[in-house]
Parts: structure tokens; C-alpha cells; sequence
């Protein structure tokens, strides 16, 4: 069994004897009580607050439900690998007040209230809050019950404020380090479309403006003019009709991303669809290019050679006398992008049409200048890949760091030297933190409360039916999902649904609670779905095809 010993002079009581912990009031749409401001799941960050967007409503016990400043924040429901994400609340706003999806913790007095960020946040990045949540659909809850009868950490209050030190000087280097990053990220994202402006046209680059096209040391050629004879410029299939195990795969737009096309999860088209559509398929080395909100470009991997496409995409299949990855990297210029996004129409669901997709300018030099170009823009996408993998590697390390440094601080490493440091301090003091007419836990009760160990039941202590069911007790249903089939069922859904709604439509099991919140954050970074601000959760989908 595993152990975690707290340090010396420390003691654990169970959350609800340093502090009171309570959940919000629940949404109602009667008009009684005092409409009051209140805090929801969506303001309560990690380690911050969020108030761009807050809710009123109705509170029938004002008292009851009214925030102090201390008073942590915890989210109840949320996915399993969110659960229990924690904020201070320090008076950011006057007779503000709590929704039942938020717990309330209120330090008692040998509690610092920064202090007891730190330990709420160490249990959430390390999991402890996800082992003892439960729920069987998208959304787990940590539980008020469970929550009270957690350990906390009980050092001195002077070591307490020490260690909400050490905790935050953490943070700070940790933003700094993710800002840094961001910055590198966001500068490694416009590296290539500004090296295609150079490398294709130089100084006249910057005569291109929104909607405009400027001057070039080459020939300006229309797009219509620049593709094989036989293939013009189209998009695709209008209605794909249901998935076909053993159909034509289609790519669709949000398939599409920059330079790549996501072939894992593609849906299949019937035969008699796609052959009714054989003039939009696509071949090795066909370049697409997105027409709805996003203007992305990729090139055709040979494994989707006989493919084909929706009307959110259009095909470019370059002529004799273009290179087609030249192709591509004019598209994804800034210049060329430029001029895509000045001529798209609509507000809500912003598209090209295909007749100014054709008449795009594209400035052309011989063949021989072409490879010339691509070599060059091919090295530096190269370095730029290295630097992006890197980049990854340390937001990794980032993420690691902040989990591993918050359980260090709360009761690991640094919890222990901090102590060490502090002893000839306590020498003419008290050495433990006792609270009157209350027993601390012990410290066995305390590691396996922190490691997890009684979070599931092991075999020999489950029923003989459980038992004989194996791993069907916990893994009923589909085990995982991807974005794909996420956005696919909130369509069948009709384009919006609660994720409870999503997550029983799947028939996911409780073990595909993470890959269902994974492909949610998938399907949002890559603008197929939305998840409008408001005090229910209820997710849309993002229509990517005219």
C-alpha cells in the first residue's frame, strides 16, 4: 500500500473541520428573492477568476449563498480531468453569489485562504479530486460528501503563508515560461506565409492589401488559368448521405487543417455518390483549399488518392507548368490569403464563392524558379517543424512541472524543507496544529486518501457478480471517441445538444469520459463546434458547408 507521510508538525483533518464547505444555490426561473450577480463553472479558472461574462438570477436566501472574499471556488462538475478546478474569489465583485455547480470552501481560522488554493489546486492536478468523483455521462461530480471528507494538510499558519509563497513564485515562472511559449507559437504560425511572400514576391509584398492584389516580379496569372484543363477548379459532394464502412472516404472541412489532412476518422460516401461527384475527385498531389471560415491549404497524401470532397473545400489540381506544392505555398502566403479573405461573404458562416476562388491572382515564374522557391520555403518549414516540436516538448514540461511542484508543495519535497527550515522557529512553540475537541486523521488514512488507494474497490472486495463480469462492470459501451464522431452525433442530435445528450447518444462508458472531453477540445480548437457563454452548458455545431 502505498503511503504518504506529511511532514513533521503537520497534521490532516478532514476538509470539513478546517473549513465550511457548502454548494451553490440552483438555477431557477421564478422572479423571488434578489437578483444578484453569481459566479458559474465557466468563471472559476484554473487558479483565477474569469468575470467577462456574468450571470444574474434570483437568489430566495441571500445570506446563504452571498461570496466573501477567501473564499475558494471549486468547480463540482466538469469533466474528469477538470473536476475541482480551483479559484480565489477576493471580492472582484460586490454581493456577488454561487450556482450549484460550484462548491464553496470558507477557510476556518488556522486556514489561509491562499494556502488553501494551493492544496485544492495540488488534489486537481494530480487527480486526487478525479479518483473520487463520480458520474456515468460526459460530466462527473466531485460531490459535496466527498469532498468534506478529504484530507487536508494542516502546517502552521506562518508556514502556510511560506509555502502560498513558494506556490505563487511557482506560478509566475510558469506564466512567463507559457507566455513565452504562446508568443513563439503564435510567431512559428505566420513564419511560413511570410517567407512565401518573400521568397514569391519580394519586396512587392507589401503592396497586397484585404481584397486587393498588388504588384509581382513575375507574371500575375487567375487561379482558373493555372490548373489541368481537365480538372477545373470545383469543390465537392453536397450531401454525403450516411457512412459506409467500405464507402469512398471524403474530406470534409474540418478534415482540413493547415498542410495536412486528418485521415484518421474519415467518413465514407457510398459508391453511387461519389461516382454521381467523379469531378471532384481527388488525385496524389491535388492541393485543397478550404472556402468556409477557414481558408486552410493542404496537399493529397497517396493514401487518398481516388477520394473526395464536400462543398466546404475546393480542389486545385496544378497544370504541367506548375509545381503544385508552389501552389500550395502561394495559397498559404500572407499576400494570397489576404486577398481569399477580402473576398469572402456572409457574417455568420463566412465562404468563398468558387468564381472568386478562380479568378485568385497567382504570380507564376518558369518552372525551374518554382522548385527553386519550394526548396528554399521547404528547408525553413523544416527548422520551424523542429522548433515546433520542441516548443511542445516544453509545454509538456511546463504542465508537468506546475502538477509535480503543487503536490511537492502541499505534501511532498518542498513541504518537507520548508519544515526543516522552520523548526528552530517552532522550538519554543507548539509543535503540531490541534484543533479543539477534534481528532486529526492518521497518517495511513491520509496516503490513501491522497494516492487513491481506496478510490476503487480491488477484486477480492467487489460482488461475485461483479466479479464474473469482469470488465464489463466498467467499460459497458464504446470506450473512446474521436472528434469525428463527436461532431457527427451532435448533428444527429440537430446541431446542439447538452454533452449529457452526446455522451449517452455515443454510448460511451464512464472510461470514455476523458477521450469524449479530448475530442470536445479537438472539435472547439478546430472551429466545428461552439460552446456558447451561459449558465447551462449546450454545445453547437459549427455548419462548415454551403
Amino acid at each position: 500500500m502505498t503511503s504518504i507521510r506529511l511532514p513533521r508538525h503537520w497534521l490532516a483533518y478532514r476538509v470539513d473541520q478546517v473549513g465550511e464547505a457548502t454548494i451553490g444555490q440552483q438555477k431557477v426561473r421564478d422572479s423571488s428573492g434578489v437578483r444578484l450577480p453569481y459566479l458559474r463553472v465557466a468563471n472559476v479558472q484554473d487558479g483565477f477568476l474569469d468575470l467577462g461574462d456574468i450571470a444574474e438570477m434570483p437568489f430566495s436566501d441571500r445570506d446563504r449563498f452571498l461570496l466573501n472574499p477567501g473564499d475558494v471556488l471549486l468547480c463540482e462538475g466538469q469533466s474528469k480531468e477538470l473536476v475541482g478546478r480551483a479559484a480565489l474569489f477576493e471580492g472582484q465583485i460586490t454581493n456577488a453569489a454561487f450556482q450549484n455547480h460550484i462548491i464553496r470552501f470558507r477557510p476556518g481560522p488556522n486556514v489561509l485562504p491562499e494556502y488553501a488554493l494551493q492544496v485544492f489546486r495540488a488534489y486537481q492536478k494530480s487527480g486526487v479530486f478525479s479518483r473520487i468523483s463520480k458520474g456515468t455521462t460526459g460530466i462527473v461530480n466531485l460531490g459535496l460528501g466527498r469532498f468534506r471528507g478529504l484530507p487536508f494538510p494542516l502546517p502552521p499558519l506562518d508556514l502556510q503563508q511560506e509555502l502560498a509563497s513558494r506556490s505563487a513564485a511557482l506560478q509566475m515562472l510558469l506564466d512567463q515560461t507559457m507566455a513565452l511559449i504562446k508568443s513563439v507559437k503564435l510567431t512559428l504560425r505566420d513564419l511560413l506565409p511570410i517567407a512565401a511572400d518573400q521568397a514569391i514576391l519580394g519586396e512587392d509584398a507589401n503592396s497586397w492589401s484585404t481584397g486587393r492584389a498588388g504588384a509581382s516580379p513575375w507574371g500575375l496569372r487567375a487561379a482558373a488559368d493555372i490548373v489541368a484543363p481537365d480538372a477545373p477548379i470545383t469543390y465537392g459532394i453536397l450531401k454525403p448521405g450516411p457512412d459506409v464502412e467500405d464507402g469512398v472516404p471524403y474530406i470534409r472541412g474540418q478534415d482540413l487543417q493547415q498542410w495536412e489532412i486528418r485521415t484518421h476518422g474519415l467518413l465514407r460516401c457510398s459508391r453511387e455518390v461519389a461516382n454521381r461527384h467523379s469531378r471532384s475527385t481527388l488525385r496524389h498531389n491535388d492541393v485543397l483549399l478550404g472556402i468556409i471560415r477557414h481558408t486552410r491549404v493542404a496537399t493529397v497524401p497517396a493514401e487518398l488518392d481516388g477520394a473526395n470532397i464536400t462543398q466546404g473545400t475546393a480542389r486545385l489540381r496544378a497544370s504541367d507548368d506548375v509545381n503544385y506544392r508552389f501552389l500550395a505555398h502561394w495559397l498559404s502566403s500572407r499576400a494570397a490569403q489576404s486577398w481569399l479573405q477580402g473576398h469572402m461573404r456572409g457574417i455568420d458562416m463566412p465562404g468563398l464563392n468558387l468564381r472568386d476562388v478562380r479568378k485568385l491572382p497567382v504570380p507564376l515564374p518558369d518552372l525551374q524558379e518554382q522548385i527553386r522557391v519550394v526548396t528554399r520555403l521547404e528547408q525553413i518549414a523544416g527548422r520551424a517543424a523542429l522548433l515546433s516540436s520542441a516548443i511542445e516538448s516544453g509545454t509538456d514540461w511546463a504542465q508537468s512541472l506546475e502538477q509535480e511542484g503543487l503536490r511537492s508543495i502541499v505534501y511532498g519535497e518542498i513541504a518537507n524543507s520548508a519544515t526543516s527550515e522552520w523548526q528552530q522557529i517552532w522550538a519554543d512553540r507548539t509543535p503540531e496544529v490541534r484543533l479543539a475537541g477534534v481528532a486529526p486523521m492518521d497518517q495511513q488514512a491520509v496516503g490513501e486518501a491522497l494516492a487513491g488507494v481506496a478510490a476503487e474497490p480491488s477484486a477480492s472486495h467487489r460482488s461475485a457478480k461483479e466479479v464474473r463480469q469482469g470488465v464489463a462492470v466498467s467499460t459497458s459501451g464504446m470506450a473512446a471517441v474521436d472528434a469525428a464522431q463527436l461532431v457527427l452525433t451532435l448533428r444527429e442530435l440537430g446541431g446542439s445538444a447538452t454533452p449529457e445528450e452526446v455522451f449517452t447518444r455515443l454510448n460511451l462508458s464512464e472510461v470514455g469520459v476523458d477521450s469524449f472531453y479530448l475530442a470536445l477540445r479537438e472539435a472547439v480548437a478546430n472551429g466545428e463546434i461552439e460552446v456558447p457563454p451561459g449558465p447551462s452548458t449546450v454545445l453547437t455545431m459549427v455548419a462548415n458547408e454551403i
